[in-house]
């Protein structure tokens, strides 16, 4: 939705774009059943959306309304890692912070803002965190 150059209030020159992934099918059937064509859907989706914005940044937060953002997170790690074979290559920059807060980027990995945005994200988790609270980046090529 949406675009702007702001990425978690960093000033980039990228065009910044957030997205949902919502389920539409009833809570009943969610719990029941496992949608293997997920991860080929998501694939194609980074393809085509790249194919058009190839200096643009996908910024995500996983909801955790049902404490379930961790496992989110997990599943768009895994859907990017067996999805990112078709050139240009894309990176995934993701942040869990304090066990609370699960975001990501998606930018294709030749994107000049990319180091300026993974230095953001780790010095962003190392000022937020403090005391006994935890979190991790990871970047993913």
């Amino acid at each position: 939705s949406g675009s702007e150059n702001n990425l978690l209030n960093l000033k980039i020159n990228s065009l910044v774009y957030t997205f949902d992934l919502v389920q539409i099918r009833k809570k009943s059937e969610i719990e029941k059943s496992f949608d293997p064509k997920i991860n080929k859907t998501v694939g194609f989706i980074l393809d085509k959306f790249f194919a058009k914005n190839p200096d643009s940044v996908l910024f995500y937060i996983c909801d955790d309304n049902d404490q379930k953002a961790f496992k989110r997170q997990l599943s768009f790690t895994k859907w990017f890692k067996s999805n990112n074979v078709i050139e240009p290559k894309k990176s995934l920059i993701t942040a869990n912070i304090a066990d609370l807060i699960y975001v990501g980027a998606i930018l294709l990995t030749a994107n000049p803002e990319k180091m300026k945005i993974e230095s953001y994200f780790q010095k962003e988790l190392k000022d937020v965190l403090s005391g006994e609270k935890t979190g991790f980046v990871e970047i993913i090529d």
